[in-house]
This record gives structure tokens, C-alpha cells and sequence, in this order.
């Protein structure tokens, strides 16, 4: 993203939200209900582009002239330009600006706060300054003069000196926190009596700072009557007279032979606005409330995913209709799963055959290594990062909604919603990738036979060893391997006749195998004061997958005819015995880190940690080694991945001896 400078503070600067604090999307704003003859609004969330408007038609709709109006914030901040707009706004309406107990208000949203025809910032309130920075609080000669700007404009709305004083002497990257003393001279005489009533209603809970400790759907105050949940407009072009019928027809379009083209209009014109009119009688006032803000998340991961494959520059649409249809298809499944009334029907289709059967952290850490493998294109010139990670912290703020809703099939409904951004990620993936194979680097890989990979792994591995490649070699490679490779072999192994389920219990094992590695190595040399070369443990750990799954797709003529080159044995086909002196020295070499961490040259949860997702990738790898059906195969295929296992921890733990 390009940001002039030449208009000042309104010229697009972006003042990044305070460190420790993330907030999924663009801000989001809320018309609670009136309080004390008032209307009340509340701004939660990252301040991104468009948000001004956004909340400039919600006052259109809602604000009632005569009566006191209050804006409650809790933002780590966000976009300087659109602070400045929301500025505009809340002095236009004359709105009161509060900072309740626990909320916090920092960065860009401390201009909104200033701006209050009354402010109120509570004792225990987290409100902080620092100077003015472009993306990734980067300071430059432009922000500093912004800066300085900046604090002119503090002066106008009477912040006093030693807070001024703060945000010109506090680096972008860190914050200065209000104390108790500044936040009272900062704050109107009195406190609102509406605050009171604020924070025991159901809308003001879910904040982020309250989120985690509401995992089911919110508490009623007493005598309160939520109002009615607004939707996205959408206009259905026929309609449907029972979520029974609903299903039928829904399954109907997917098992279809029409274009996807066809299926996303459909998606998109009928089933999504059926599926919310259907839902909305099923769950009571609250839970469409939350089902409301979950929706709106669609519509914005819809957006930036248009987003993402616009800045790719792909030219036909045809070719990414797909990876729309998948989202649109994750949303009506999603809302069918919100409570046990009606998850009973959407499992009768495609989402019961599309869970994990490993729950908890195993989850968590393949879904964060799809999204670094995405990241990871991005880096190699493929697509957006920024837009990347926006639409993965949209994603995740919709994901915590849908959790919120649902009452007792937490699990199922979490399962199945990462499992359906696994799909959405690698579909993405395979089609930013639609050009791969005409970029230079790519060249270094040969595809005339499973060999002939083999040995360009082999040329690669040797280079990483020796310290021959480059930063820009080991990021356009972990592209190819992670984001591109694993899934063109996971289909070869399926057209060979291997379980579509195991291959993806492979999968998703090796990619927490991977993502847990890689945490544990940068972890832990950032702890021993070590600085990791970027991208290199990825990559290991990504040439590691590779060749597992290589090794599967060999046939035993293969094997006799090009011995791989993760394990020479004695015989062209490893023994029982040279496979339990492999796992030995594995097994040692584990001891060995162990008793490196317990003398605190590395982290020893984190150990732990990757071997319980190893123990795993293990399982499904041999379930899969189990069905070739020549034992000395099976021998030699489990002799090699434990082999390729020690490779990868002695190549790189030799950094914390």
C-alpha cells in the first residue's frame, strides 16, 4: 500500500495499534439501545478504511436529535486518516466519549476520544500515546513532522502538556500509558449513569479484553429487551418454505454438474440470504445478535478475498470462482451448525466426513501453518501479506462469533470451521500458484518422475547444509514446497488409491510437526540470544514433509533402483534392525535437546510441544506405510522418515550447543 504525505494528517497516514493488543478486521460499530433517554454506540476493533462510513450510517439510521449520545471505545487503534474523519462525526453529533473500567483506547483511537463534546476515562481505563508511524510501526522524516502535527491538534482539544509531551517522546512501537491523574484531567466533571447499565447488557459483552471468558452465549440482565439483529441486505431470488427444503436444494446445487460461475451466483443471489431469513427463527434474540456481527465477517472475508486475488493480477475469474464458492458454502454449512435444533441437518451432508478426529492444540497449529504457507506465496511475489493477514484475523473474529452461539457442539462446530479454511487455503494457494511453474526458481525442481523430485530435494537439502542460498532463494522455495508441492502430491496419492482421510490426517499432522519445529526452534534461539536465519528451519522442515511423501509414491523398483537419499542402508532395503538403530539415535538426540532446555538453552514446552505433533505425524504415516503391503518396503519407507526426523533436528539444534 502506497501513503502520500503531502496533505498532512489527512493524507492517509496509519497510526498502528498499541503492541500486545489484536483486533480481528475493521472496527465494528454498535447501536446498543437507549439508556436514560440517550443512544448509545460503541467502536470495537482495529481503525481501518471505510469505518467512518460505516458509522456515519449507523447514525443516520439511529441517532435521535435532542437526546445525549455516547461513543464507548475499545480499539488498539488503526488508520490516522480515518480517526480524523471519525472526529468530524462525533463532534458533528456532539457525542460523549467514554473509556470504561478495563477497555482500551489507544494510539489513532486517542484522537477519537479527545474529540468528545464530553470525555470520561475511567480509573482503570487503558488509554496510550505514541508517535505517528506508516505500516509496521515504521518511523520515518514524514512522520516525524506528522508527529509534531499531531500534537497541534492535542493542543486544540486542551490535552495537557506532559501528555503531549508523551506521545512526541514514545517510539511507535512501544505505547505511554495514561496514568489515574492524567485520565482525571482529561475527563469531564461526573460519570455518565449510563455506564453503569452499559456494561451489565449483553452487547457490551464479547469486547476483546472480556472474550475469552465468554465461550458460551451471554449473560440476560435483568429487564433488558435486545433489540432487533440486522443483516446484510441481501434479496433473494426465490425463496424457500422450510430449512428441510433448504438442504435438499442446497445439496442438490453442490452435487450439480453446473459451472462453478453458476453455483457462486446461486450461492450468492439465494442460498445465502435463505439460509439467514430460515436460521433467524431457529435461535432467540441474543443469539442472532452475535449471528448479526457473524455475518457481517463473511461479508468481509468475501471482500478481501476478491481483494487478495485482484492484487494477483489473475485475469480470468473462472479460475478462482472455486475458492469463493468455498467460502460461500463454509457460511451456510457454518450458520446450519449453530445450535443442536438444526446441526443434526447439516451433518447429513458433507460436514460430519470433514472433521478432525485429534482435537485441542493440534487444530490451532495446522491452521497457522496453512496461513504461513499463504504468507509464505505472498513473500515469493504471489499475492498481498497484508491483505493475507487481514482476511486471516477476519476470519478468526468471525470464527470466536460463531463459538459464541453455539451451546454444547463446540467442538464439532470448531472442527468443522478450520477444516473448511483448510480447504479455502489450499484451493487459494493452488490458484495464486496457477503461473508457478513459469518463475525461475521453479525450474530447480525436475517433474518427470517421483526420482527425479527426489534427487532435486537432494540438491536443495545439500545447498541448505552448505549456506548456499540466498534469503530470496529460501523464500521462494518454502513457497513452492508449502504452498504448492504437498498438495499436488497429496492428489498423486490419492489417484494412487490411498484414503482420502488418512492422506489428510497425513497432512494436517506434518504441518503441525512443522509449525511446531519451526516455533520451538525460533523460540528458543531468540531465548539464547541466537538470531535464526529466516526461513531456514521452514524450509528443512518442508523438504522433511516432501520427502515423506515422496517415499509413499515410490514403487519398490523405484526404491531398489535410487536409493533415497535420506537414509543409505546397509541392503537396498533397510531392516528392522537398521530402522530401531535410526529411531534410537532419534530418540537420543530428543534426550540430548531435553537436557539442553532443562539448562535453559532452549524451551522445554515448546519441545514438548513438537513432539506430541511428531507422535502424531508418526501415527498417520505409518497407518499409510502400513498399506503397501511389502513389509520389507514398510521397513525401509519407516527407516527413512525417522531418518529424515534426525535430520532436521541435527541440521539445526547444533545453533543451541
Amino acid at each position: 500500500m502506497k501513503i502520500g504525505y503531502a496533505s498532512g494528517l489527512t493524507a492517509g497516514l496509519v497510526m498502528m495499534a498499541a503492541m500486545g493488543f489484536n483486533y480481528a478486521g475493521a472496527a465494528d460499530f454498535f447501536y446498543d439501545m437507549h439508556i436514560e433517554a440517550s443512544d448509545v454506540y460503541r467502536m470495537v476493533g482495529e481503525i481501518q478504511e471505510g469505518d467512518s462510513l460505516k458509522f456515519n450510517k449507523i447514525l443516520a439510521r439511529t441517532r435521535h436529535s435532542g437526546r445525549q449520545g455516547y461513543l464507548f471505545l475499545n480499539s488498539g487503534g488503526g488508520r490516522l486518516d480515518e480517526a480524523s474523519k471519525i472526529m468530524d462525526i462525533v463532534t458533528m453529533n456532539k457525542l460523549a466519549t467514554v473509556v470504561p473500567d478495563e477497555f482500551l483506547c489507544a494510539s489513532a483511537c486517542f484522537n477519537i476520544f479527545i474529540s468528545g463534546a464530553q470525555r470520561y476515562a475511567y480509573p482503570d481505563s487503558q488509554i496510550g500515546v505514541h508517535r505517528v508511524s506508516v505500516l509496521h510501526s515504521v518511523e520515518n522524516q514524514y512522520t516525524k513532522g506528522d508527529s509534531l502535527e499531531l500534537n497541534e491538534l492535542f493542543k486544540k482539544y486542551n490535552v495537557p502538556d506532559n501528555i503531549r509531551l508523551a506521545m512526541i517522546d514514545t517510539p511507535a512501537n512501544e505505547l505511554h500509558y495514561l496514568s489515574k491523574e492524567d485520565k482525571a484531567k482529561l475527563s469531564s466533571p461526573g460519570k455518565p449513569k449510563v455506564v453503569v447499565v452499559y456494561k451489565n447488557t449483553p452487547a457490551s459483552q464479547g469486547t476483546p479484553q472480556q472474550a475469552s471468558n465468554n465461550s458460551s452465549s451471554p449473560a440476560r440482565a435483568e429487564n433488558d429487551v435486545p433489540r432487533p439483529a440486522e443483516y446484510p441486505e441481501y434479496r433473494s431470488q426465490r425463496q424457500f418454505k422450510s430449512l428441510a427444503e433448504f438442504v435438499r436444494a442446497f445439496s442438490d446445487l453442490k452435487k450439480s454438474k453446473n459451472s462453478d460461475e453458476f453455483k457462486l451466483n446461486e450461492m450468492e443471489k439465494t442460498f445465502r440470504s435463505e439460509i439467514i431469513r430460515l436460521t433467524d427463527k431457529e435461535l432467540d434474540d441474543y443469539q442472532r445478535m452475535y449471528l448479526k456481527k457473524a455475518t457481517f465477517q463473511f461479508e468481509k472475508q468475501l471482500e478481501y478475498t476478491r481483494k487478495i486475488l485482484a492484487a494477483a493480477r489473475i485475469q480470468d475469474k473462472s479460475v478462482y470462482s472455486d475458492v469463493l464458492l468455498n467460502l460461500c458454502n463454509n457460511q451456510i454449512n457454518e450458520i446450519l451448525l449453530l445450535n443442536n435444533m438444526i446441526s443434526s441437518v447439516a451433518f447429513t451432508d458433507d460436514a460430519k466426513d470433514m472433521l478432525f478426529r485429534e482435537k485441542g492444540v493440534f487444530q490451532e497449529m495446522v491452521l497457522e501453518e496453512k496461513f504461513n504457507n499463504t504468507v509464505s506465496l505472498c513473500r515469493a511475489g504471489y499475492c498481498d501479506e497484508d491483505l493475507v493477514r487481514t482476511q486471516q484475523r477476519t476470519w478468526n473474529a468471525g470464527r470466536e462469533e460463531f463459538l459464541k452461539i453455539n451451546k454444547t457442539n463446540t467442538d464439532n462446530l470448531q472442527g468443522y470451521m478450520i477444516h473448511s479454511q483448510l480447504v479455502y487455503l489450499r484451493d487459494l494457494s493452488l490458484v495464486l500458484l496457477g503461473d508457478v511453474s513459469r518463475k525461475p526458481y521453479f525450474n530447480r525442481f525436475e517433474f518427470a518422475s517421483v526420482p527425479s523430485l527426489l534427487n532435486s530435494l537432494q540438491e536443495i537439502q545439500s545447498d541448505v547444509t552448505r549456506g548456499k542460498l540466498t534469503s530470496s532463494d529460501i523464500i521462494n522455495f518454502n513457497a513452492v514446497l508449502g504452498g504448492f508441492l504437498e498438495a499436488v502430491l497429496a492428489h498423486q496419492m490419492k489417484m494412487k488409491g490411498y484414503d482420502e482421510n488418512d492422506i489428510h490426517n497425513m497432512e494436517y499432522s506434518g504441518d503441525a510437526a512443522h509449525a511446531a519445529f519451526v516455533k520451538f526452534m525460533n523460540e528458543s534461539l531468540k531465548a539464547n540470544g541466537a538470531r535464526p536465519t529466516p526461513g531456514v528451519a521452514d524450509l528443512d522442515a518442508n523438504i522433511v514433509r516432501i520427502t515423506n511423501l515422496l517415499s509413499l509414491l515410490l514403487e519398490n523398483d523405484d526404491i531398489k533402483r535410487v536409493i533415497p537419499f535420506s537414509y543409505v542402508c546397509e541392503h537396498q532395503l533397510c531392516s528392522n534392525t537398521e530402522r530401531a538403530d535410526v529411531v534410537n539415535k532419534y530418540n537420543d538426540r530428543i534426550s540430548n535437546l531435553q537436557k539442553l532446555c532443562n539448562a535453559r538453552k532452549c524451551n522445554s514446552d515448546l519441545l514438548n510441544k513438537y513432539n506430541n505433533m511428531f507422535a502424531l505425524y508418526l501415527k498417520s504415516y505409518t497407518a499409510l506405510a502400513d498399506k503397501v503391503g511389502d513389509n520389507k518396503l514398510r521397513e525401509h519407507l519407516m527407516t527413512a522418515f525417522y531418518a529424515q526426523a534426525l535430520y532436521l533436528l541435527n541440521n539445526n539444534v547444533k545453533a543451541l550447543e
